[in-house]
């Protein structure tokens, strides 16, 4: 199989791709990464930092726990992943990608107040839909700052979440779904079909009421990955929107009201997928990876 290489025109603008000199299969680092090695290596991960937790640490149940727990199986499982990827030969700083300038920043930050509203928006949707099928486990009884996330535990452990998922979840998330999973497919299925594969398998790694806008979100960080081949950029961008989540929940706006919720999917869903509609790689497109070797 051979791997078309793509290119950004004009980064800032994010402009469609170019067609590059092709690649092949003996210079595919990620043609021996499969992705059900991912999904074990996910599992694993899981039932080791519950085993450590539990019977090493012998940690009570409680907030503590369970930050414990989150903590030690994502820093397995990027571990794991790390060594895999050395062993294959994966170029690290190639994967990376340029770090963005400050033009680059400003202008991707324009996706991030609809991206957040996404959120909202999927969130609702599940919330509707968990209310007409009361036997879905999809959003927590009740609604508002009695039932938030920021109110039960200690003010430390609020400050340990806030700073895993603004400083930490944003670094694992891209380097698995996007600097891993994200390459690995377009190298075996092309960047399209890679793109939506990638998004649904983020989407779905959320296991809860923000299924459908995480999926959402993996689409937007994977078309910028694809365009930029700039990991620090998508890890920018998704601390962001992480910090604007973050502080709308501690905030209390854990829900939306009903009526303001079709009036924010009304501007939000549309202006997306115009959003994915005029920057969808070409069909010649192939991994960051490999565009950004070409392109540095």
């Amino acid at each position: 199989m051979e791997v078309v290489l793509c290119s950004l025109r004009t980064p800032v603008q994010l402009e469609t791709a170019q067609l590059m000199a092709p690649i092949s299969d003996a210079e595919n680092p990620f043609s021996n990464i499969r992705i059900w090695m991912v999904l074990v290596l996910f599992c694993y991960a899981l039932v080791a930092s519950e085993l450590f937790v539990n019977v090493l640490m012998d940690m009570e149940k409680g907030p503590w726990r369970s930050m414990a727990i989150n903590l030690c199986w994502r820093s397995l499982l990027m571990l794991c992943l790390l060594g895999i990827a050395r062993h294959q030969g994966v170029d690290l700083r190639r994967l990376v990608g340029p770090t963005p300038s400050r033009t680059q920043f400003l202008t991707s930050l324009w996706m991030l107040l609809p991206l957040v509203t996404l959120f909202f928006v999927g969130a609702w949707a599940l919330y509707q839909a968990s209310s007409l099928v009361p036997t879905l486990p999809l959003w927590p009884s009740g609604s508002g700052k009695e039932d938030g996330p920021f109110d039960q535990p200690p003010r430390l452990v609020q400050l340990g979440q806030i700073i895993s998922d603004v400083g930490y979840v944003p670094i694992f998330e891209e380097f698995v779904f996007r600097g891993i999973m994200l390459n690995r497919l377009a190298v075996r299925f092309g960047a399209r079909k890679g793109l939506i594969a990638s998004s649904l398998i983020f989407g779905a790694f959320h296991l809860d009421n923000r299924m459908p806008a995480a999926a959402c979100a993996g689409l937007f960080f994977g078309l910028l990955y694809l365009q930029t081949q700039s990991l620090p950029l998508c890890v920018a961008l998704h601390m962001c929107v992480n910090g604007v989540g973050t502080m709308l929940r501690a905030a209390g706006f854990a829900t939306i009201p009903l009526q303001a919720a079709p009036i924010l999917g009304m501007i939000a869903v549309p202006w997306f997928f115009l959003y994915v509609k005029r920057h969808w790689p070409a069909s010649t497109c192939a991994a960051p990876y490999f565009a950004h070797a070409k392109s540095g």
